[in-house]
């Protein structure tokens, strides 16, 4: 062998192993869809006709008590039928061991075959008939389904039928230990949804409904869309006993829809029916959505169909919005399966509030920077926790004495009026509260202004309402020792709280007026030199010394302590002052219409 003929088998060998690997890995372990053994001793679970020669017998078991067998003479066409969901499922194989007990003859029959299509058509498997030799031994016979139509794939209307065609009581066939295999499909990755509320029934559990009755995850192929479950619920179910109910604050949201993908198990009859419901007073009521039942469901709903739902408007904007789906069922073969639950909508954009006054917050920072905070308080863009703008104050439990407090000096202003926006998010249990003080005194001391606790808020009162309350004591005028807080006490499981547009607000102070007095005639700047007033010191009465070009505050003078004759001449002096500014005013016209200055 040359050196060529060497590294081309050398090639060859790992082509064939790489091929060989690739099988390998590719060839998925088999997964048992649907065995029968009839060591029940009957039919249970197959559908027979009405004339029937075929049975469940002992003289017919490969393994085991029972067996499926068949004898003639049959009324023409007889058979037995079994419909599989074939949902999630590929490469099928039906095995199966047989014994043709005698030869048959021309014009006998017996044919194993399979629909696609619910069992409007029916396509042949494997026949046997006069070309197939009688042999009273037991054989094992392997058919592969994909082989003979890929559409048995994923095919959740897939079903197998045995018919039988024989012309005498000496024909006779026996059939036992079914087996229909398949390989699991390669699971969808769930979608990366997003909404109001998504549940994609991935982890196994309701956890985040409250269920009760036989609603189920799922995690076989034909209950899930996509991901690794679905949302199952078969019968027997009553829709008094069979609910799945999910609350959804939908405030902040409007224009909201239910998106989702559903399949139908089984064959729903008219009185069989599943109803998607919602409300919109926290549960007191329930109206229909969307109802599934054997009037409403066409063909083809055995495969998986994706479905959009639209709400009223009633929904929008609620915090008291729900969803609920009910199930009345009657037989075990009945069921639907639903996967990929959206609940979406619009948010609802509100400029924020235009505020003004002493201090403002309308939370629409990412943080509480201008505040000093203790505890879990915090801000949020979620649509429930923000009354407009971009973000609200929330808190939530468990809190204990958690306090946001902010110091407000407030000199220069009297008749304090505090403003605020707030709602429940979660109801208050005993001991939860939250409250808003106000110091006076740099913090040494709270004074309350408004408590909230289970008293305070009504049954499903979570909308957002106003709140304005006066600063009763005159303390907080003029000073700069003022400061406000919240402060909340939660369990664990208690309530949650959102506050927004906060404002404080004051009427300001008038200033206090200075005064400039003028000088006062005291009756002893007359010039009188002829001795008649015997000099300024002697005259009516005690005086108050002359005041001149002196500026008095509010502190040392005041009007009102004159006498009616001080203030008369405090009249006649300013009005003899404001003369005086006329005539300098008057003599600075005319020196400027003469071009002169002085």
């Amino acid at each position: 062998m040359n050196k060529f003929t060497k590294v081309f088998a050398g090639l060859v060998l790992v082509f064939a192993l790489v091929l060989g690997a690739g099988w390998l890995t590719a060839r998925a372990e088999a997964a048992t869809i649907f065995s029968a053994d009839f060591e029940s001793g009957d039919f249970s679970g197959w559908t027979t006709g009405a004339t029937q020669h075929w049975t469940v017998d002992a003289a017919a078991a490969a393994t085991g008590a029972y067996g499926l067998a068949v004898s003639g003479p049959t009324g023409g066409d007889e058979f037995i039928v079994k419909m599989i969901d074939a949902s999630g499922y590929q490469n099928l194989d039906l095995n199966l061991w047989y014994q043709a007990t005698v030869a048959l003859e021309a014009g006998d029959e017996v044919a194993i075959e399979y629909t696609t299509d619910g069992g409007a058509i029916w396509q042949n498997a494997n026949t046997y008939d006069q070309n197939f030799p009688g042999h009273a031994v037991w054989d094992e016979i392997t058919i592969p389904l994909t082989g003979l139509n890929a559409a048995v794939n994923d095919n959740p209307e897939f079903g197998l039928r045995f018919r039988a065609t024989l012309d005498e009581a000496t024909d006779q066939m026996f059939f036992d230990d079914l087996n229909l295999v398949g390989e699991e499909m390669a699971t969808t990755p769930a979608p990366a949804l997003t909404g109001l509320f998504v549940d994609l029934f991935d982890s196994g559990d309701l956890a985040a409904w409250t269920a009760a009755g036989g609603w189920s995850a799922d995690a076989v192929p034909g209950a899930r869309h996509s991901g690794a479950g679905g949302l199952t619920i078969v019968g027997p179910a009553a829709a008094t006993t069979d609910t799945l109910t999910k609350m959804i604050d939908a405030s902040g949201y409007q224009n909201l829809e239910l998106a989702y993908w559903f399949r139908v198990r089984g064959t729903l009859e008219d009185a069989d029916r599943v109803d998607i419901e919602y409300t919109t007073d926290g549960g007191a009521t329930w109206q229909n959505l969307t109802t599934y039942n054997g009037s409403a469901l066409v063909a083809g709903d055995a495969f998986w169909t994706d479905q959009t739902a639209i709400f009223p408007a009633a929904a929008n904007n609620n915090p008291n919005f729900g969803l609920r789906f009910t199930a009345t069922l009657d037989e075990a073969t009945d069921g639907l399966s639903f996967d990929e639950l959206v609940v979406r909508g619009e948010e609802i954009t509100t400029p924020p509030a235009a505020l003004s006054g002493l201090f403002t917050e309308d939370f629409e920072l990412a943080n509480l920077d201008k505040w000093l905070t203790t505890g879990v308080w915090q801000t949020s863009a979620a649509p429930g926790a923000r009354h407009s703008g971009a973000g609200g104050l929330t808190i939530a439990g468990p809190a204990t004495e958690a306090t946001l407090t902010k110091m407000i000096s407030t000199a220069g202003y009297q008749n304090l009026e505090l403003g605020l926006w707030h709602r429940l998010q979660a109801d208050f249990g005993p001991g939860d509260e939250v409250a808003i003080e106000y110091t006076t005194d740099g913090g040494a001391t709270w004074q309350n202004v408004n408590t909230y606790d289970q008293n305070f808020f009504g049954p499903g009162e979570t909308a957002w309402s106003d709140l304005t309350v006066p600063f009763l004591s005159a303390a907080a005028n003029n000073n700069p020792n003022f400061g406000f807080r919240f402060r909340a006490n939660l369990a664990a499981t208690g309530g949650r709280m959102a506050f927004d547009d906060f404002s404080l607000i004051g009427e300001v102070l008038p200033p206090v007026p200075e005064v400039v007095p003028p000088v006062v005639d005291n009756g002893n700047n007359n010039n009188n030199n002829n001795g008649g007033g015997g000099g300024g010191s002697s005259g009516g009465g005690r005086r108050r010394p002359p005041v001149t070009g002196q500026v008095l505050g509010a502190a040392t003078f005041n009007p009102a302590t004159l006498s009616p004759t001080e203030r008369a001449e405090l009249v006649k002096s300013l009005a003899t002052q404001l003369l005086a500014l006329l005539q300098q005013l008057y003599s600075i016209l005319l020196a400027r219409s003469a071009g002169s200055l002085y």
